[in-house]
């Protein structure tokens, strides 16, 4: 993220880019959106958040395969075979998906 904003990252360690990170997305007045994907260990998740009341314009995205008790759970289930091929189709877009051999492969995919 920090290489793609203004922020320097000559000279920082790790420690510093996110500190910096954090308080920009801290005082965005934008809307923001962090994901973090196939979560194991939700104790690490502190260090990469903003906090405070400051921190009303972001949203956080946690997946995990851990279930944990939490206010804000949604567990969803996995895709069917269908629904994962429809994905595919819709996301790689209907005119690079016609024809039967990459209907197939997108069934193997799924």
């Amino acid at each position: 993220m920090a290489d793609t904003t203004d922020i320097d990252v000559k000279d920082k360690d790790t420690e510093e880019i996110l500190t910096e990170v954090k308080a920009r997305l801290f005082r965005s007045k934008v809307n923001w959106l962090l994901i973090f994907d196939n979560v194991e260990d939700q104790t690490i998740l502190d260090k990469f958040l903003p906090h405070g009341s400051g921190a009303v314009q972001g949203h956080v995205i946690i997946t995990t395969r851990v279930v944990e008790p939490s206010d804000h759970l949604l567990q969803l289930d996995c895709f069917s075979g269908e629904e994962s091929v429809e994905l595919l189709c819709r996301s790689a877009g209907e005119q690079n998906v016609s024809g039967a051999k990459n209907i197939q492969a997108a069934h193997e995919l799924a």
